[in-house]
């Protein structure tokens, strides 16, 4: 997920905002790596999530970026209007397309949703995940 922050929220804010939509535990998650500079990491216990499954157990890495001088990966894809079946010759004119990211400061957050019962097995794939992200 990426969102553009509100004027005055941090990245702990940012974060602690999905950790209040659920009744769990939060802990800072250590361990996890940082495709930035600075990440806050977190790691969410949900006793009523997944009940049957042991419980909900979630890890979660949000970090921050300013506006690159020069945009690399695109976000949107510019369309250009419908064509009907069976016309023949141009029917709009179409500029190049020109990818841009969103401008300013981004927050980005990276999540495993995940229970209790297959946790142990899961975050190892999560912890690659995010080892191999390239944030530009």
């Amino acid at each position: 997920m990426a969102k553009a922050p509100s004027e005055a929220q941090t990245l702990d804010d940012f974060a602690q905002s999905f950790a209040k939509n659920h009744n769990a535990q939060v802990n800072v998650a250590f361990d996890l790596p940082c495709p930035v500079e600075h990440c806050v990491s977190l790691d969410l216990v949900v006793p009523d999530m997944y009940p049957t499954q042991g419980g909900g157990h979630i890890l979660l890495v949000a970090f921050g970026r300013d506006q690159p001088r020069y945009d690399g990966l695109p976000f949107e894809k510019p369309q250009g209007p419908p064509m009907k079946q069976g016309q023949q010759g141009p029917v709009a004119f179409r500029i190049d397309p020109n990818y841009r990211r969103i401008p300013g400061k981004l927050y980005y957050l990276v999540l495993m949703d995940s229970n209790a019962q297959i946790f142990a097995s899961s975050k190892p794939g999560f912890v690659e995940f995010l080892k191999s992200l390239t944030v530009e």
